[in-house]
């Protein structure tokens, strides 16, 4: 079976759950799974947490600390925090739409086109923030991290030197 194939199985399976999710508890799950599923061996934490409201907040980066520049992981390619929000203090949805901020997953970072004076060119991810139920929320982040993976290995040839690592994980 191929790995494609094997993908859009789990992706099915996972749906097919998410029918009855209510909480961010029982929604941290499936983002791990999904997250595991295009990115298995890369560095990623999820957590319900409170700021102003209370939200899941995800923070993901492709490889693990001993690759990023200086050992951080901010330093990746395409560092990712976004947020699933619109949540009560005991994790049960409010209201009844959730809100899912993908502003950090847009773009990864590029070595720069000749004659450009920045430090960096970017390539663009197609991911889309969401509102929604739980089921549209985690179909879209499963869309935004295949779209990663896509963009990831149609620029591979285009990583800066410290980003080279990145090769590895997809």
């Amino acid at each position: 079976m191929k790995k494609s194939e094997l993908r859009e199985m789990i992706r099915e399976e996972i749906l097919k759950e998410t029918n009855s999710i209510n909480t961010a508890q029982e929604m941290i799950p499936y983002i791990e799974k999904t997250i595991k599923k295009y990115f298995p061996k890369s560095l990623y934490k999820i957590e319900f947490e409170h700021g102003l409201e209370y939200y899941i907040a995800i923070s993901f980066a492709v490889g693990n600390k001993g690759d990023f520049p200086s050992g951080m992981p901010i330093n990746d390619i395409c560092y990712v925090t976004s947020l699933v929000q619109s949540f009560n203090k005991d994790g049960t949805i409010l209201g009844d739409k959730l809100e899912y901020d993908a502003d950090r997953i847009k773009s990864i970072l590029l070595k720069p086109k000749e004659g450009s004076h920045l430090a960096f060119d970017r390539a663009k991810t197609k991911a889309r923030s969401k509102k929604g139920t739980s089921e549209q929320i985690l179909k879209q982040i499963d869309n935004n991290f295949k779209n990663l993976l896509q963009t990831l290995r149609n620029n591979k040839d285009n990583f800066a030197k410290s980003h080279q690592y990145v090769n590895k994980y997809i």
